[in-house]
């Protein structure tokens, strides 16, 4: 079966959460937040703890840093990163709003046909389902 898309423009918070749920979506960016979620760490002690080549763990470190789940600080010649929860704030709500739609639709699914936003909440539907 083929995927439908969501046609029409992302707002900030739908990009924000897109960019959350495709960088949560690799196993080796979970690992790595759930490594620095208990403390900061080095780009090195990343490494060790999770048996991944440095390339490979920076190149995550930074889609997780970007799409603002960890901050970044330089202590000497060394990188730390550590979980940035500030971040996640504003990401957090959008995945709120968007479930809280679906759950709406789920429960009524006469509000698709609704309103301005109508034939947008419909697609979602039609994504979701």
């Amino acid at each position: 079966m083929a995927k439908k898309s969501i046609e029409g423009t992302k707002t900030r918070g739908e990009a924000a959460l897109a960019a959350l749920l495709s960088a949560v979506g690799d196993d080796l960016r979970l690992r790595i937040l759930s490594f620095v979620a208990e403390e900061p760490a080095s780009v090195s002690e990343i490494c060790r703890q999770l048996g991944a080549a440095q390339p490979r763990v920076s190149h995550h470190l930074g889609i997780l840093r970007r799409c603002g789940l960890l901050a970044v600080e330089t202590k000497g010649r060394q990188r730390v990163y550590r979980w940035a929860p500030a971040g996640a704030g504003t990401v957090e709500f959008e995945l709120q709003s968007f479930l809280q739609r679906w759950l709406n639709l789920r429960e009524n699914p006469s509000l698709a046909a609704r309103g301005p936003a109508g034939p947008q909440a419909q697609e979602l539907e039609d994504f979701l389902l």
